[in-house]
C-alpha cells in the first residue's frame, strides 16, 4: 500500500518525476498482486481460457487507468480497500478491450506490450472469450461481496461500467474508429476517441470519486479532467503511431495509417495535434486548484501522459 508520506506534500521540478514513477511502480505492483489473485489459475479447466486469460492481462501494462482510480479515492482520503476492486474491474476491461482491438477482424495487431498478441498464442476464438471472460469478471469484482462495497455504491459503479463499455461508450467508439477514413469529418474523429479513449479514463476517475464518497461537484471537476487528459492520450497515441519505435512502443507503429484511418495527426499534422495535447494537459491541470497539494498526483499523471514514449 502507498506510504502516506508520499501523499503528504507536493514535490517539485524533477523530484515530482523521481516521486511519481515511485508511486507508479508500487501501485503498478499492488495492483497487479490483486488481478493475479483475482484470476482463476491457470491449471482450471478448460486450461486454455483462463491460461489465455492471465496471459491477456499478466503480459505487461502500466495500470494508468487502474491507478487513476486509486489516485482520485487516495485524493479524497479513502483506503485502497475501498477503491481496488473498481480499480482491477478498469484494468480487465482494459486488458479484453486491447484483445479484441488487436484481432484479425480488427487491427490484426502481432504484437501487444512487447509480446506476440494474444491471438498469435491462442486461437481466435479462444481469445475472443477470454476477452469477453474478462469484460464479465469486472462486474463479478464490483458486486464481491468480500469488497465490501455498499449496495448502493456498486449499482452506481456496475450501472456506469455497463455505460461504458456499451454502444454509447468504447463499443461505440471503436465501431466509428473503423468506418473512418481519411475523408471522416472531425465530428467523428471526436467522437471515435471520446468514446473509444476518453471514455475509460472518465470511468476509471469517477469510480475513484464513488470509492472516496466524493460530492457531485468532485464527480464533475474529476470528469473533466479525466476528459482531457484521455483525449490527450489518444493524441500522443496518435503521435507515437507515427513517429513511435517498436522497441519502445511494445506494438508495431503505423497501424492508423497503413489502414487509412482518420486520426488527430492526419487531421491537424503533427505540430497541431501536440499542441492541442499540451492544451488539454492544462486544461485538466489548471480544473484540480481547488485540492492544492493534494492532487499532485493527478497533475504528475497528466504531464506524464503528454510526455511518454509508449
Amino acid at each position: 500500500m502507498i506510504c502516506c508520506a508520499m501523499l503528504a506534500f507536493a514535490p517539485q521540478g524533477r523530484d515530482m518525476d523521481t516521486r511519481l514513477n515511485e508511486y507508479l511502480e508500487e501501485s503498478r505492483r499492488l495492483i497487479d498482486a490483486h488481478i493475479d489473485q483475482t484470476l482463476p489459475p491457470p491449471s482450471m479447466h478448460p486450461k486454455p481460457l483462463y491460461q489465455a486469460m492471465r496471459y491477456c492481462v499478466l503480459n505487461g501494462g502500466k495500470r494508468l487507468r487502474a491507478i487513476l482510480t486509486l489516485m482520485v479515492s487516495r485524493m479524497l482520503n479513502a483506503p485502497d480497500e475501498a477503491a481496488l476492486a473498481p480499480a482491477l474491474a478498469v484494468e480487465l476491461i482494459h486488458c479484453s478491450s486491447l484483445a479484441i482491438d488487436d484481432l484479425p477482424c480488427m487491427d490484426d495487431a502481432e504484437l501487444r506490450r512487447g509480446k506476440p498478441a494474444l491471438h498469435k498464442v491462442f486461437p481466435e476464438g479462444i481469445s475472443l472469450m477470454a476477452a469477453d471472460a474478462l469484460m464479465n469478471m469486472s462486474f463479478e469484482l464490483i458486486s464481491d461481496p468480500a469488497y465490501l462495497i455498499p449496495d448502493d455504491v456498486a449499482v452506481k459503479m456496475i450501472g456506469l461500467l455497463a455505460d461504458t463499455i456499451g454502444p454509447h461508450g468504447m463499443v461505440g467508439g471503436q465501431a466509428a474508429d473503423l468506418q473512418s477514413g481519411p475523408d471522416s469529418s472531425f465530428a467523428n474523429l471526436r467522437y471515435t476517441h471520446m468514446n473509444k479513449t476518453a471514455a475509460l479514463f472518465v470511468t476509471a476517475a469517477r469510480l475513484g470519486v464513488l470509492a472516496g464518497n466524493g460530492t457531485s461537484a468532485d464527480d464533475a471537476r474529476i470528469s473533466g479532467y479525466a476528459r482531457a487528459i484521455g483525449i490527450a492520450f489518444q493524441i500522443v497515441d496518435d503521435i507515437l503511431d507515427l513517429t513511435g519505435d517498436v522497441a519502445l512502443l511494445g506494438k508495431q507503429p503505423g497501424i492508423d495509417q497503413q489502414r487509412g484511418r482518420m486520426t488527430f495527426v492526419n487531421y491537424y499534422g503533427l505540430n497541431k495535434a501536440r499542441r492541442i495535447a499540451e492544451n488539454s494537459i492544462n486544461w485538466a491541470t489548471n480544473g484540480l486548484a481547488t485540492y492544492g497539494d493534494r492532487a499532485w498526483t493527478l497533475r504528475a499523471l497528466a504531464h506524464y501522459i503528454l510526455e511518454r514514449d509508449r
